[in-house]
C-alpha cells in the first residue's frame, strides 16, 4: 500500500500548487508518504526506466515507457484503491486510430465524471506551457484534444518553483520535460491541474536534476556502459546521492557522486562518509571546478589492462634474461681473444 502525501478529493489538500515537491525537511510531513515527486521517482524505478545498458539503444520510446510505468503500477494499491484506477498515462497517439484512442482515454479518466470534487493523476510528456485565451495551460504530449487549465496563481508559482527544470529543457533540446498532477474535470467539462510535478529525463528516458548530470549521463551513453541512475524520492537536494551506479565494473559497482557547483564543504564531507559505508568502488566529480574526471574502466577494460601489464613483464624478463645471456656470451669471447693458443705457447717454450 502507498502512502501519498497528496489528496485525490478536493478540500483535503495538505498541500497545493506546485509545493508537492518538498526540498526542505518538512515538520509536516513524516517522511513515511511519498510527494508527487517521490510517486514519479517510485514509478520510475518500479519501470525499470533508472536502468540503462547498451543493448536498449533506440529502443525506448513513449510506447515503451507507457507500457513499462503501467506495469509498474500494476500490483499497487494506495488510499484503499488500485493504483492504475487512479492514474492516466496516455497513450501514443496515432491519428489513424483517433476514434478508438479517445475512447480509451475517456474509459481512463471516467473517475472525474463522478464528481467535480474527484481528482486523478496524470503522467505524462509536456508539449508546450502557454497562454489561453483565459489564463494558462499546459499541454500534454498524445492528449491532442486537452489542454489543461491553470489558474495564475499556479502558473506562476510552477514557473517559479521549477525554473531549473524548464531552463534545462529548453538548453537540452533532445531532453524530455516528465509531469506528473494532479487533475479535475469541471462541471463544463473542462479539466484543470490542481498540483503538479516536472522532471527532467535525457531522450533515453533516463532522469536527470542538472547540466552537469546530464553531461556525466551522456558520456556514459557514448562509452556504452551499464549503469543505474540514482533517484531522490523524498530526499532534499541539500543531501548527497550517487547520480549513477556502474554496474559493468566488476564484483564491485562504482557510485558516481557529482558535487553540485554551490555545494558547501558539509556536502563534500557526506559523500565520504557515504563512501566509507558502503562497500562500492567511488568517483567523484566536483562540477563546474573542474573538467569530468576519466570514467572508471570496464571489467573487461581492467582485465585487458592486467593481461597487458602482465605480458609486458614477461617481455621485460624475456629482455633482461637475453641480455644476460647476450653479455654473458660477450664475456667468453672476450676471454678466449685474449688467451694465447697452445700453437704460440709452444714456440715461446722453444
Amino acid at each position: 500500500m502507498l502512502s501519498l502525501d497528496f489528496a485525490l478529493n478536493k478540500g483535503r489538500s495538505r498541500q497545493s500548487g506546485v509545493a508537492s515537491e518538498v526540498e526542505h525537511e518538512s515538520v509536516r510531513s513524516d517522511g513515511t508518504k511519498l510527494t508527487m515527486r517521490g510517486l514519479l521517482h517510485f514509478l520510475m524505478d518500479e519501470a525499470g526506466l533508472t536502468r540503462w545498458t547498451p543493448a536498449m539503444t533506440g529502443r525506448r520510446s513513449w510506447y515503451v515507457v507507457r507500457r513499462e510505468l503501467l506495469r509498474g503500477a500494476s500490483s499497487k494499491m494506495t488510499k484503499g484503491q488500485p493504483l492504475p484506477a487512479l492514474i492516466h498515462i496516455p497513450e501514443s497517439f496515432v491519428l489513424d486510430r483517433a476514434d478508438e484512442i479517445r475512447q480509451r482515454q475517456r474509459e481512463s479518466l471516467a473517475r472525474l465524471l463522478e464528481s467535480t470534487s474527484a481528482r486523478m493523476i496524470l503522467l505524462g510528456e509536456v508539449k508546450a506551457i502557454e497562454d489561453a485565451r483565459y489564463g494558462k495551460c499546459l499541454i500534454v504530449k498524445h492528449m491532442p484534444d486537452a489542454k489543461l487549465m491553470m489558474t495564475d496563481d499556479l502558473h506562476k508559482h510552477l514557473v517559479s518553483r521549477f525554473a531549473h527544470q524548464l531552463q534545462l529543457w529548453s538548453q537540452i533540446e533532445m531532453s524530455h520535460l516528465m509531469m506528473l498532477s494532479t487533475i479535475s474535470r469541471s462541471a463544463q467539462g473542462v479539466m484543470s491541474i490542481e498540483a503538479v510535478c516536472l522532471m527532467n529525463v535525457t531522450e533515453h528516458w533516463i532522469p536527470f536534476e542538472s547540466l552537469f548530470e546530464w553531461e556525466l549521463l551522456d558520456a556514459l551513453h557514448r562509452e556504452q556502459r551499464r549503469f543505474t541512475k540514482g533517484l531522490r524520492y523524498n530526499l532534499p537536494s541539500t543531501k548527497p546521492l550517487a547520480c549513477t551506479v556502474l554496474q559493468d565494473t566488476g564484483e564491485a559497482s562504482t557510485a558516481m557522486f557529482v558535487v553540485p557547483q554551490d555545494a558547501e564543504g558539509e556536502y563534500d564531507a557526506a559523500i565520504d562518509v557515504l563512501m566509507q559505508q558502503s562497500n562500492l568502488l567511488a568517483w567523484k566529480w566536483r562540477a563546474g571546478a573542474e573538467s569530468i574526471p576519466k570514467l572508471p574502466m570496464t571489467w573487461t577494460e581492467s582485465q585487458a589492462q592486467q593481461q597487458q601489464q602482465v605480458s609486458q613483464g614477461d617481455d621485460q624478463a624475456r629482455d633482461a634474461q637475453l641480455h644476460q645471456d647476450l653479455a654473458a656470451h660477450e664475456l667468453i669471447e672476450h676471454e678466449s681473444s685474449h688467451e694465447p693458443s697452445e700453437q704460440k705457447k709452444v714456440f715461446e717454450q722453444s
